[in-house]
């Protein structure tokens, strides 16, 4: 009937004055560690397992950019695996130039929250893994031994890279996405990669696919991939769809959405990138 059986907070505790930053703004908190993603379930073990955002205000929490397992049935936190630590960012610190000293903490944080899904996995050898995606590195955790760090693969390296909106995985290969991306150098963004779960290694890595000279460009894949039997599907911020062979990375066919469309009422227009 939609009643709510349990409420959980990542953060303890109301929020109060702790501080203000150098120039005499009054600060709140503690504040953010938000649950973006949706969690997943282990229904062996009754937990439901969430990825956590960072800090929006000081102090920093050791639930912030973390993934957290809640017990099932009472709400209540089991484990917490921090993988950064006090990462304190809202909207504001994003651009150095054009910084809001009334909002932004004095010190600046990398933001690379957990926005996509943990996924829970079955390996070969009957153990099972926690796979978790920042805008970071990838994760693989042990579900037993409560959330320890199996293995970390780099996959970006600031709130501009890494995983965004989920991952894909097709037994024990994980396909990830990288959005990071270059404005300077654009041909050297992130693009797509292939993870051994077991043990974290890279299968196979591709780069985006080439600016040739568009006007508007942006090659990184942000997008969730979504993976099929022997391919899988990525787009990038400029608005290519591109078929990628699961087993080497070679792209199969990409489509560019970056062109004239014949609409319903016979005006043509054009998708921008």
């Amino acid at each position: 009937n939609g009643k709510v059986l349990w409420k959980t907070y990542t953060i303890e505790g109301e929020a109060d004055q702790v501080g203000k930053n150098s120039i005499g703004t009054q600060f709140w908190g503690p504040s953010g560690a938000a649950i973006w993603n949706t969690p997943a379930v282990d229904l062996k073990r009754r937990l439901l397992y969430a990825g956590t955002g960072n800090n929006y205000s000081v102090p920093a929490t050791p639930t912030s950019d973390a993934v957290v397992a809640f017990d099932m049935d009472s709400g209540k936190i089991r484990w917490v695996n921090q993988v950064t630590a006090n990462d304190i960012w809202n909207r504001s610190c994003g651009r150095p130039n054009i910084r809001n000293s009334f909002t932004c903490p004095d010190a600046d944080a990398p933001d690379v929250d957990f926005a996509s899904s943990p996924i829970l996995a079955n390996l070969k050898d009957g153990r099972q893994i926690i796979v978790a995606a920042n805008k970071s590195a990838i994760y693989g955790l042990d579900p037993d031994s409560e959330g320890k760090t199996l293995w970390q693969a780099q996959i970006g390296k600031s709130r501009n890279g890494g995983v965004m909106w989920g991952a894909a995985l097709d037994g024990e290969t994980l396909f990830a996405a990288n959005q990071s991306f270059d404005a300077k150098n654009p041909d050297a963004s992130g693009g797509v990669s292939a993870f051994d779960i077991a043990n974290g290694k890279t299968i196979w890595s591709v780069p985006p696919p080439p600016c040739e000279n568009r006007n508007s460009c942006r090659p990184s894949h942000a997008a969730a991939i979504t993976a099929i039997p022997g391919v899988l599907f990525a787009g990038t911020w400029d608005g290519r769809m591109q078929a990628i062979s699961a087993r080497d990375g070679k792209v199969i066919w990409e489509y560019d959405t970056s062109r004239e469309f014949q609409t319903v009422n016979g005006v043509a227009t054009r998708a921008l990138p």
